[in-house]
C-alpha cells in the first residue's frame, strides 16, 4: 500500500489506457491464433509440433521460427486470459507512449529472449524433449518496462488493493523466482528471461540517451525524450 491519501491514492489510480493499433493487432493476432488452436483439431496438432518452442527441434532441425510463433500459443482458457488481461493492462500503458515500431521491438524482443532462454534451460535440465507456448515470458518484459518507466503510478493490484506499479511488478517477479527455485519449472526461466530481457533494453535505452545528452545522473529522463523513436513516460518520482 502506498503512503499517499485516500483521495490523492484514487486520483492517481491509473486504469489501461486506450488500445493503440499495436495493441489491437496484436490482441487480434493472439486471439485468432487460440481460436484457431480450440476449435481446429489438425491446427492444434500442427502448433504443437512446429509452433511451440521445442527443446529438440529448435536447433537440430532449423525450426528457428520457433522462438516468435511460440509467444502466440497458448495452454489453455486460464493461460490465454490470464496473459491477455496483464498484456491489456501494461502493454497500453507503454504503446500509448512509444512509437508502434519501437513498441513491437521490444515486445517482440522480451517474447524471443524468453523462447531462447526456455530453450537453453530446457535443453539442459530435461533429458527428454520439452515444449514451451505462451505470451508470458513477453508480458513480463513489459511490466517489468512499465516499473522502470511509470513504476509510481498507482494500480488496484488484484483488482482491489491500491499499490505502486512496480511493487506489484516486484510482488509478480518474486513469486515467479520462487517458483522457478522451489521447482525449477522451465515456464518460470521464460518469465524470468523476458524480464530481465525488458530492464536490460529500457536500461540501455536511458544509458543511450544520456550519451547522446551528454551525460545525467543514470536515472530516468525528467521529461519525455526520444532516443531513435523510444518515447519515456514522466516518471513522477521526481
Amino acid at each position: 500500500m502506498s503512503t499517499y491519501h485516500r483521495d490523492e491514492v484514487f486520483r492517481r489510480l491509473t486504469i489501461a489506457e486506450p488500445l493503440t493499433r499495436a495493441m489491437v493487432a496484436l490482441l487480434v493476432a493472439f486471439a485468432a491464433v487460440f481460436a484457431l488452436q480450440l476449435a481446429v483439431p489438425p491446427f492444434r496438432r500442427f502448433a504443437l509440433d512446429y509452433l511451440a518452442m521445442d527443446t529438440a527441434g529448435f536447433l537440430a532441425k532449423g525450426r528457428l521460427w520457433q522462438a516468435v510463433t511460440a509467444i502466440f500459443l497458448h495452454g489453455g482458457v486460464p493461460h490465454f486470459i490470464m496473459n491477455m488481461a496483464f498484456f491489456w493492462f501494461f502493454g497500453s500503458l507503454l504503446a500509448n507512449s512509444w512509437r508502434p515500431r519501437e513498441f513491437l521491438a521490444f515486445f517482440f524482443t522480451c517474447g524471443v529472449v524468453a523462447s531462447l532462454c526456455f530453450f537453453a534451460i530446457g535443453s539442459v535440465a530435461s533429458a527428454e524433449p520439452v515444449k514451451g507456448l505462451g505470451a508470458s515470458g513477453a508480458v513480463m518484459g513489459i511490466m517489468v518496462g512499465c516499473a522502470l518507466a511509470c513504476g509510481e503510478r498507482v494500480v488496484l493490484a488484484f483488482f482491489f488493493i491500491p499499490m505502486k506499479l512496480w511493487h506489484f511488478v516486484a510482488i509478480c517477479l518474486a513469486l515467479d523466482l520462487l517458483v522457478l527455485i522451489g521447482t525449477g519449472g522451465l515456464a518460470e526461466v521464460a518469465h524470468v528471461g523476458g524480464a530481465v530481457c525488458g530492464a536490460v533494453y529500457i536500461k540501455f535505452a536511458w544509458w543511450r540517451q544520456r550519451r547522446l545528452a551528454g551525460g545525467g545522473s543514470g536515472r530516468a529522463p525528467k521529461v519525455r525524450s526520444r532516443i531513435e523513436g523510444l518515447e519515456f513516460p514522466d516518471d513522477e518520482r521526481r
